[in-house]
């Protein structure tokens, strides 16, 4: 009401703890071929996926999107932003 727009908090696909499900709110990755990559694999705004696995020490993440498994590096975790939509 009073003109503001409240965006939800979001954190990085990379803090995302498994077995949690969470909603895709934006891509910040300004490079075409990892832009396509990401797409490749379902990630792109209002989607929703389930981080299966994640490997420590900044190690690889396995998400579920849409039924299907994929693995995608820490680095390209850290330019996808989500927000918690319920536990796993």
């Amino acid at each position: 009401s009073d003109g503001d727009i409240h965006e939800p908090a979001s954190i990085p696909l990379s803090e995302v703890p498994a077995g949690a499900s969470v909603e895709v709110r934006q891509v910040e990755e300004s490079q075409p071929d990892r832009l396509r990559y990401i797409a490749s694999v379902g990630i792109r705004p209002g989607v929703h996926l389930t981080v299966v696995d994640r490997q420590p020490f900044q190690g690889p993440i396995t998400i579920e999107v849409a039924g299907q498994t994929h693995v995608i590096g820490s680095e390209l975790g850290q330019v996808v932003r989500c927000a918690g939509d319920g536990e796993g």
